[in-house]
């Protein structure tokens, strides 16, 4: 019996150290999209890149999928850990229904997380996504190390300069340039900078499918609950003491960029970057320099980590970063 045992644990450290080659030579185009079921719910995802410390859990916009995410970012950032993609409840191939609440949607991205054996992950969370990173806290927050947050906005945002309305009820030639008007800015630079970055989204070609518009409208409803306005509806940020990065556009005309500013200033731990003529998706208009900046942080000593750290290894925090012109 005790030779049975043994080979059992040598063929499963084997079937191990295989997945993570597989992890590790996979990148954003080729990594399988694959399954797993928690809550009842069947969550598609996709995981790749460097498998050792911390994975880095992305969660997209609205109406986003897996492929909705821009391979530079991806894959600049699985060099040094590894990153998973997935599909949140209801969204495109994974199984269920989108909630019609944002804390209904983070305790399904916590499901999903547990499912695979995760026990600590770095978040990062984009418009919709950085909603749900800030609601996984409060349920499971010893699950989460630290924290990106983009293009996003606390409990009670500030939504009266949003041009949502006006970007959705445009037409636009071809359809796919309507993440030309919400993600970057008008100017010539910001534009050629999406088109770049449509071009390399579209590399990938079995891609997700699009989801429903019954998806779309959950989500909407969970977004319009989630801003609504209330008294003392920043308290919460208090307990979210994760090191927090967080990123903008210096004219995020989706969720106004004065948003990653309440965020940087009601959060205990928070360092916050906002990137030049740029809108909604600036960190992909700024692919390479997002990469350094946001594996920097995901990879310093920062306050809280270590109590016996010197001053001078610590990343300083908070603080506030204002890219100027880059040439």
């Amino acid at each position: 019996m005790a030779n049975v045992v043994k080979k059992l644990s040598i063929s499963s450290e084997l079937a191990q150290k295989m997945g993570n080659e597989a992890v590790a030579k996979a990148t954003h185009q080729t990594a399988p999209t694959q399954f797993v079921e928690a809550n009842g719910i069947r969550f598609a995802y996709r995981r790749f890149g460097n498998p050792r410390g911390v994975p880095l859990v992305f969660s997209p916009h609205y109406t986003g999928t897996m492929d909705y995410w821009d391979p530079a970012v991806t894959d600049g950032l699985a060099k040094n850990r590894e990153v998973i993609l997935f599909n949140n409840a209801g969204v495109s191939s994974s199984s269920g229904q989108v909630p019609t609440s944002v804390q209904e949607m983070a305790a399904n991205a916590i499901a999903f997380i547990k499912a695979l054996g995760l026990t600590k992950v770095d978040f990062l969370g984009w418009s919709i996504g950085g909603l749900i990173a800030q609601e996984i806290i409060p349920q499971a927050g010893d699950l989460v190390r630290r924290l990106i947050l983009v293009g996003t906005g606390p409990r009670g945002a500030d939504m009266s300069t949003s041009k949502i309305p006006e970007v959705f009820a445009g037409v636009y030639d071809p359809p796919e340039h309507i993440w030309l008007a919400s993600h970057f800015s008008p100017s010539a630079s910001s534009r050629a900078a999406g088109l770049a970055f449509l071009e390399r989204k579209h590399a990938r070609k079995d891609r997700d499918p699009e989801l429903s518009e019954e998806a779309a409208a959950a989500q909407r409803e969970a977004i319009q609950k989630y801003f609504a306005p209330a008294e003392g509806v920043l308290d919460y940020l208090k307990d979210i003491r994760q090191p927090t990065l967080v990123v903008n556009g210096s004219n995020d005309v989706m969720v106004p960029t004065v948003n990653s500013f309440v965020l940087q200033q009601n959060l205990p731990n928070a360092e916050l970057i906002l990137y030049p003529d740029a809108n909604h998706g600036s960190f992909f208009q700024y692919p390479e320099l997002f990469v350094s900046q946001a594996d920097q942080f995901l990879t310093s000593a920062l306050q809280g980590d270590d109590a016996n750290l010197q001053s001078s290894e610590r990343l300083l925090f908070p603080s506030i970063i204002w890219e100027r012109e880059f040439r």
